[in-house]
Formats: structure tokens, sequence, C-alpha cells
């Protein structure tokens, strides 16, 4: 189990955390700062491997005056044996937010805090204890006061993406529930939320009292004010699976518990809604594993390898990824990447690679949602 878990994590230097006694003098640290300069910025090469051919390479560069931002919570990062992360930035934490989260650059500029994350030395695999929901308070409060910081340093009429992964899109949801949602002007700011293996839920019919606070699922793609939420799985989620079933043990991160007749939330990321539709991977160029994205902002992209759709079955909500084997009807072929074989048993599922074969869809939403928001009346 601890190996692999920390197959989903990645390792940062850690310190003791500060006591909740002193939440409120702790200082808030950047990885990519709301205001003056950044290093959070610089080209992404993305290379498309067609099925036969030669590799077609595209460059992208940063937006020099972007009119939005996208506030970016990493995953969980931290193997340090205390239960909450230090207030601490590192070399290979800034490098894996980069690698993570650079091509947003295109859209916004990409604003980035420190958080005091549950370490995975206490990522809870099993019923969270007190002590469990004690650490994931912790993290939340970090989160917040970084979001309250980047609001004292931004216009109020900046719009904002929210963009986290796994254990960042649980503090997510918490951050709009919480502190957003109950506040029209900051809700109004927040344009899109793209929130990837969460363990999200919410109520059927929807309630302002849900996970994520009655705040619309994205319809389609361009729609704003809204959220995109999914986790991935090739089948249904197993009853011992980590995420993707309501009060399934990691689902504690979002601090909300799943009420009677609860349900995953589920956008496809590729159209909005629940339809089928091809996904635009942006995998690493990594010799260790395809699907890492501690790999630099050079991506490999193949185009109708993977597709996705929300499935639902006996109740249970979930982003459906399957790749396409088109035959090989002679000559040479490129090398295609597969999905994991023993997926559809994982009790994570494609956790781990759920936001590498997704990315290039959600920086495609994200700048939909910009240019909705630009047009608006």
């Amino acid at each position: 189990m601890k190996k692999m878990l920390f197959a989903l994590t990645m390792t940062v230097s850690t310190l003791t955390p500060f006591a909740s006694a002193h939440a409120a003098t702790v200082p808030v640290k950047w990885l990519c700062p709301p205001t003056g300069t950044t290093t959070c910025v610089g080209p992404t090469i993305t290379k498309l491997v067609p099925l036969s051919g030669p590799t077609i390479s595209t460059t992208y560069q940063s937006q020099s005056k972007p009119v939005a931002d996208c506030f970016f919570l990493y995953p969980t990062a931290s193997p340090a044996r205390s239960w909450n992360a230090p207030n601490r930035s590192t070399p290979w934490l800034r490098q894996t937010v980069r690698s993570m989260a650079l091509p947003f650059t295109r859209t916004c500029r990409l604003v980035a805090p420190v958080y005091q994350q549950v370490t995975l030395a206490h990522l809870a695999v099993t019923t969270p204890t007190a002590r469990d929901h004690a650490a994931a308070e912790t993290a939340y409060q970090s989160v917040r006061r970084a979001w309250r910081a980047y609001l004292k340093a931004t216009p109020s009429n900046r719009p904002v993406i929210l963009i986290g992964f796994s254990q960042g899109a649980a503090m997510l949801s918490q951050l709009l529930r919480r502190e957003i949602a109950p506040h029209p002007r900051q809700l109004r700011r927040v344009i899109l939320s793209e929130l990837v293996g969460g363990g999200l839920t919410v109520t059927a019919p929807r309630s302002v009292k849900d996970g994520l606070a009655g705040i619309p699922l994205c319809l389609h793609i361009g729609t704003i004010n809204c959220v995109i939420a999914f986790d991935a799985f090739t089948a249904t989620p197993p009853v011992q699976a980590l995420t993707g079933r309501p009060g399934a043990p990691w689902t504690y991160l979002s601090g909300w518990t799943a009420a009677q007749g609860s349900k995953m939330a589920c956008v496809n990321p590729v159209y909005g809604g629940r339809l089928s539709g091809p996904l635009v991977p942006y995998l690493g160029l990594n010799e260790r594993t395809t699907y890492d994205y501690i790999a630099g902002t050079t991506y490999k992209t193949y185009a109708n390898r993977f597709r996705a759709a929300c499935e639902v079955q006996s109740g249970i909500d979930w982003l459906d990824i399957r790749q396409i084997d088109v035959p090989n009807f002679g000559g040479h072929r490129n090398q295609l990447p597969s999905l994991p074989t023993d997926s559809d048993r994982s009790i994570v599922g494609l956790h781990m690679e759920s936001w590498s074969l997704t990315l290039g869809n959600l920086v495609l939403s994200a700048r939909a949602a910009v240019s909705k928001w630009a047009i608006r009346p």
C-alpha cells in the first residue's frame, strides 16, 4: 500500500508544521506570486505524434498581459512523518508546479501558493479519524490564508480560474463551499473551477448545502461560473476504492460528508456535460513512466488515442477513459501509449494518470472560459 501511494505523489522537503494556535501569524509563501516578477512563465512545447509519419512540434508562449489568473493547488507532495507539510517553498515544488500547470499560462497568469497539505505518511486509507480531519482542516486554513492574500493583491474585477489535482482539488472544493460561495463578489470572480481527482460529491437534486455549495456543473465547454470535476477509472470504481465513491477514504479531504442520495460529481473535460469525446493528453517526456508529470514543460500528445465519457452504474458516477486501438493497415506505425493493464482492478483507478490524460482539454476549457468572460454582455 505504501509503495502504491508513493507512486501517486511527489517528494518535497518538509519541516514540522506550525501549531494551529499560531495559524493567524503564518505568512503566505508563493511558488507563483499573484503580483510582481514570476518565474512561472515560459514556453511549452507539444509534440503531436500521429499514427505514422513525423512528429509535429508546436511551441506556445505565455501570455504577456493575461486578463485572468489561474489559482493552482498541487496534489499530495510530502512524504514527511509530520501530519502537515511545512509552509516552505522548495526548488522541487516549484518544478512540480511548472511542469503540471505551465500550459495554462497561454491563457492566464499562474498563481500557486504553498499550502500545509496532509502528508503522504498520514493520508488516511481507511475510515478517517478525528486526527485525520484535524490535519485536513490545517491544510484548508493555509489555503484560505493564501486565497485571502490573493484577493488583497489583485483587482476586485479580475477573473480567476481555480485549478486543482487530487488533494489540491479537494481543498479548492472546501474553499468554494466555505469561503467563496457565501460572498457573491468572490463567486462572480471565479469564472471556472477545474477539480481533478478530488473525490467530490454533490446531492441529487443539487443543493446549496452540498459538496460544491450548489455551484453548477459545466454543461458544455465555454460555460462560465461552473465546475468541471471528475474521478477517472476504466470500470466501475471498486468497493475498496480510495476515491470515486461517496464516503470513500480520500473524500474526507473535501471536508464534506456525503449525505443520503449523494453522487460523485462528473463533468467530461472534453465537451462538458457527460457525452463521450476524444481526450487531448499531455504526457510527460520521462523515462520512468509515460504519465509522469514531473518531466519539464515538453509534452507528447496523441490525436484520437483516448476517449472519455461520464458513466454511471449502480448509482456510481465516474469519468470512464478508454484507449482507442486503431488497426495497423501496413507500413511503419509510431509507438502509442497504453493505459495500465491492471487499472480495472485498481483501488485508485486512473488517479495517477488522470491529470496527464486530460491536461490538454483542461487548458482548452480554461481558454474557452476566459474568451466567454471577455465577450459577456
